[in-house]
């Protein structure tokens, strides 16, 4: 994978060698139109929506029958009189089907986000999935594998070292101070990879991310463990 991805921005691509990071893959990030047009989730996302309805309904009558109807049980109700639906029809339209449908992906989305698991990228016509060329969608999620994270976190970890040398060299620091030892744990890169680039975009980037990411690099060669955590081969190759 090339060390800078096209769904980074300029300031977040690290400008290592590409050559130190084997060859160059496609990430495709998932959008919500793209997700949608998928036939077995749209399946399985429509029975998901049928279930809840039903629910809602089998509720919904509890509720009558006990003369504690809410306020929205009555909107629902009139609205289905409006329709010339009886009262009691809880199917589902089309529209409706569709509504759930983007807001449950919507949901999955967020929840994946929100736990580290992807960063939101924005999209741009020549970039977005085929699925949104000629739509108004600009937002998109990045999954992170290793091969994405490690070639951010390395010049993290170099800028991190680089810091303490200074801190030592200028200052006296305890003998138990982990700041004086070589390595940098996964704890404080997950930290500066939060606080990195443009807008927020990896202020939920998940520690087991990094911490995958610095086991990979292992496996290149480009990192050793040592102690305190991770160092940097100094005989890598760099730009």
């Amino acid at each position: 994978m090339s060390a800078s991805s096209p769904w980074l921005d300029d300031d977040e691509s690290d400008g290592s060698d590409n050559d130190a990071f084997g060859s160059e893959i496609l990430l495709e990030p998932f959008t919500v139109e793209a997700l949608m047009d998928v036939e077995r989730l749209r399946v399985l996302g429509s029975k998901v929506a049928e279930a809840c309805a039903r629910r809602e309904e089998r509720l919904r009558r509890q509720r009558a029958k006990a003369n504690a109807s809410t306020a929205r049980d009555e909107r629902v109700v009139n609205d289905r009189l409006a329709r010339g639906l009886r009262a009691d029809h809880w199917r589902l339209t089309g529209h409706e089907v569709e509504h759930k449908l983007r807001r449950l992906t919507e949901w999955a989305l967020r929840e994946a986000a929100s736990e580290g698991g992807l960063v939101q990228v924005q999209l741009t016509p020549l970039l977005s999935p085929s699925s949104c060329i000629g739509t108004d969608t600009t937002t998109g999620y990045l999954p992170l594998p290793p091969e994405l994270v490690c070639p951010l976190v390395l010049p993290l970890l170099e800028a991190e070292r680089a810091y303490r040398l200074k801190l030592t060299s200028s200052m006296f620091l305890s003998r138990d101070d982990p700041r004086r030892s070589a390595g940098i744990n996964v704890e404080c890169l997950t930290r500066r990879l939060r606080a990195w680039g443009q807008a927020g975009r990896w202020e939920r980037a998940g520690e087991w991310a990094v911490e995958e990411a610095l086991e990979w690099g292992v496996e290149q060669g480009l990192f050793y463990v040592c102690e305190g955590g991770f160092a940097v081969h100094t005989g890598r190759v760099s730009s």
